[in-house]
């Protein structure tokens, strides 16, 4: 399927895509902001950036097991997901591709990832709990907080996580970009000595 092939056709509401189908373009359901009901092949082996940009009504995620990489803002503004329970055989989380997806409340990291995006999940004020699989070699979840697997940079510290309080700990030396982004529930943070860089946006709300 072509780039931009559905963009913005705000009157579907339910898409099956042919058996023999193996790419999901850029920005090819960019808007259909009723689109509820998205059937993907065990063919597709790639989606591509903004693929599913501010489709409101899906409610669960369409990877199918072949695909390796969550494009940029592949589901970015995706207000009706409850959680983003990402399959085992993804590897990249991409910039943005979970952003503004404000009703998330759980976030599922598999082993097989190794790299996600400062901002993958930028904007979603609900989020409580990050799981990472116990056999991840590159990140973890001590609390429900993302970490490299180091514990070197602080990745995302859940909005909705209800501490009032949080001690980043001894050993962390980077809190990455939009790490805090919108944790109106702390009123205390601690940081450790040798914690030295602090991403843009880190604090914002």
């Amino acid at each position: 399927i072509g780039a931009y092939a559905f963009t913005s056709m705000d009157k579907l509401t339910s898409i099956s895509i042919p058996r023999y189908v193996n790419r999901i373009g850029q920005r090819a359901f960019y808007g259909c902001t009723n689109l509820t009901q998205i059937n993907l092949t065990p063919f597709v082996d790639a989606i591509g950036e903004y693929a599913f940009y501010h489709c409101k009504g899906i409610t669960s995620l369409p990877i199918p097991k072949k695909v390796k990489k969550i494009a940029a803002g592949t589901f970015m503004g995706c207000s009706q997901l409850p959680d983003a329970i990402v399959p085992e055989g993804v590897t990249s989380i991409a910039s943005l591709a979970f952003a503004d997806c404000i009703n998330v409340t759980d976030v599922r990291i598999p082993s097989s990832v190794t790299f996600i995006s400062g901002s993958t999940f930028t904007n979603c004020p609900k989020l409580t709990n990050i799981s990472v699989a116990s056999g991840n070699e590159y990140y973890t979840s001590p609390g429900g907080v993302l970490y490299t697997k180091d514990m070197k940079q602080l990745m995302l510290y859940p909005a909705l996580l209800t501490n009032e309080q949080y001690s980043i700990p001894e050993g962390t030396e980077q809190v990455r970009q939009s790490a805090f982004y919108a944790a109106n529930q702390l009123k205390e943070i601690t940081f450790p000595q040798g914690c030295d860089s602090i991403g843009s946006g880190a604090f914002s709300e």
